[in-house]
């Protein structure tokens, strides 16, 4: 097939034979003269048209590589401290995540937003989707459940160097938790002590690395069907339950990791985690007026009853814990001031009320 401009030169080159056509001695050399000319011609145009698109080709490539490294360059994202002061960093983008400092997660703290133990650590009203916030009330319905939740495809995570942890106080508060959990939510549909939602977003082709995750109420890593995830050159430490644990995986890596050991100064039983989570029960049961009663160890108790118990003993709990030790790790529950507490929450051992892990893989659903 040719094209328009090989065409017009072929018709010419007819042209030229048809008039030169005649018998005469010059008639074989200047045939001959025209057909030289017209291959070189036709060999300049070709090259032309090779370099002209090589060239093309090159400036092509040139600017492919060029764009490539402008967008990886702009798809670093920079993680500080104020990324995580009033909740979970959703993840949920394509990119490259880079801590930039040791992060200490800690959101909405008695000392932020107060006025007691009692109402903070939680998601803020405010803070949920249907008040314009960025927190979905269902996956988010017991609380901060990660310091990062990671539901993206095509993410690096790079901790580079630096420290992910819990802080003491919202180690306390909130008693399920991973430092970074590999979904939207932290259980699949139907499963956990609350409606998480009809489906689950999980971390595909993810990469976490290079840094120390630290102190953890339950997971360092968590996951629920994730699918080819590598984790490496991470330090895990003070986590109670596990470093890693994934409940169904399609290609997961992991190379390279240290689980130093399980928390040992851990202040609370499971019975703590039971009464911050009878919470959002109770006070809803307590704002409408709810008129029935309970008999417990033979005293007959109401609503208002069951509120200011409550919220009195997980206060109590706290201010020896917490409080006393102006947010530091290391504090109990005193006998001697709080007797109720003790017998209820304390930890004498300080050692987890259950199974302990390193590295837990498991089939889809709760371990």
């Amino acid at each position: 097939v040719c094209s328009k401009h090989e065409l017009e030169i072929f018709q010419q080159f007819n042209l030229l034979l048809q008039l030169t056509n005649h018998k005469t001695e010059n008639h074989s050399i200047w045939k001959d003269k025209c057909c030289q000319s017209l291959v070189f011609n036709l060999s300049f145009f070709f090259c032309f048209c090779h370099f002209f698109l090589a060239m093309r080709s090159t400036v092509l490539i040139c600017c492919l590589f060029f764009s490539a490294f402008v967008f990886a360059q702009q798809q670093v994202i920079e993680l500080r401290q104020s990324d995580f002061d009033h909740g979970t960093y959703i993840l949920s983008e394509p990119g490259y995540y880079r801590l930039m400092e040791n992060i200490v997660f800690n959101p909405n703290n008695v000392a932020d937003i107060g006025p007691t133990s009692y109402e903070s650590g939680d998601v803020q009203t405010s803070q949920y989707t249907f008040m314009g916030g960025k927190y979905d009330p269902a996956a988010y319905g017991i609380g901060f459940f990660a310091a990062i939740a990671i539901s993206a495809q095509d993410a690096t995570l790079d901790l580079n160097g630096f420290k992910l942890s819990q802080a003491p106080e919202h180690a306390l508060q909130q008693r399920f938790y991973a430092n970074i959990e590999l979904a939207d939510q932290p259980f699949l549909p139907n499963q956990g002590p609350h409606d998480f939602g009809d489906s689950i977003v999980s971390a595909t082709r993810v990469v976490i690395k290079n840094g120390v995750i630290g102190l953890s109420s339950h997971h360092g890593i968590h996951g629920n069907k994730i699918k080819d995830v590598t984790i490496q050159d991470i330090h895990f430490v003070d986590y109670e339950v596990a470093a890693i644990a994934v409940n169904g995986a399609d290609g997961l890596t992991i190379k390279r990791v240290i689980c130093e050991g399980s928390r040992t100064d851990i202040p609370v039983y499971g019975t703590f985690s039971v009464a911050r989570f009878l919470r959002p029960y109770v006070n809803y049961l307590h704002d409408n007026n709810y008129d029935g009663t309970i008999r417990i160890g033979g005293v007959q108790m109401d609503i208002n009853d069951i509120y200011t118990d409550l919220r009195t003993s997980l206060n109590n709990a706290y201010s020896d814990i917490i409080a006393s030790r102006n947010g530091a790790r290391g504090g109990f529950i005193n006998k001697n001031t709080h007797p109720d507490e003790y017998a209820l929450f304390h930890n004498a051992d300080g050692t987890l009320d259950g199974n302990t892990y390193g590295i837990l893989l498991n089939k889809p659903g709760v371990a």
